[in-house]
């Protein structure tokens, strides 16, 4: 699973290991994506939410099932990573193209506030579009 820590326009990134950054991720164990997910916000010292799902795809090179879960933060404050204001620079250190793709579009439903769920796998796939518009924290 993979949280998408927000706040104020930036995302938690933190280091790949492989020269870049990506979101934070974890895998899911026996206590589910809930506990998995709470887990991975405390090790990164990130005070946030567990929110709304924002992309379901199939990676199909590593063979993963991916779950990118919006999380709020209240601050920019976390132990592990830091929050990057999201534009086409920051994106461009993402070695993941999948979340290079799931982050611009993160922006563009950021300025209006409609935020869909992606479904697919990591080249394409569909948006399903919410009806409601939500606030941007």
């Amino acid at each position: 699973v993979t949280a998408l820590v927000e706040k104020d326009g930036a995302v938690l990134l933190v280091d790949d290991g492989r020269g870049g950054v990506s979101l934070p991720m974890v895998e899911v164990g026996e206590l589910g994506m809930q506990a998995a997910l709470t887990s991975l916000l405390a090790d990164h010292g990130c005070a946030a939410e567990i929110g709304a799902v924002f992309s379901v795809y199939e990676d199909l090179q590593t063979k993963q099932q991916i779950l990118a879960v919006r999380c709020p933060a209240q601050s920019k404050t976390a132990t592990r990573g830091a929050f990057v204001p999201l534009t086409q620079t920051a994106l461009a250190d993402l070695n993941d193209a999948a979340q290079q793709s799931m982050l611009d579009r993160f922006m563009r439903e950021t300025q209006d506030g409609n935020f869909g769920v992606y479904f697919g796998d990591h080249r394409k796939g569909r948006v399903s579009q919410s009806a409601a518009k939500e606030a941007v924290t």
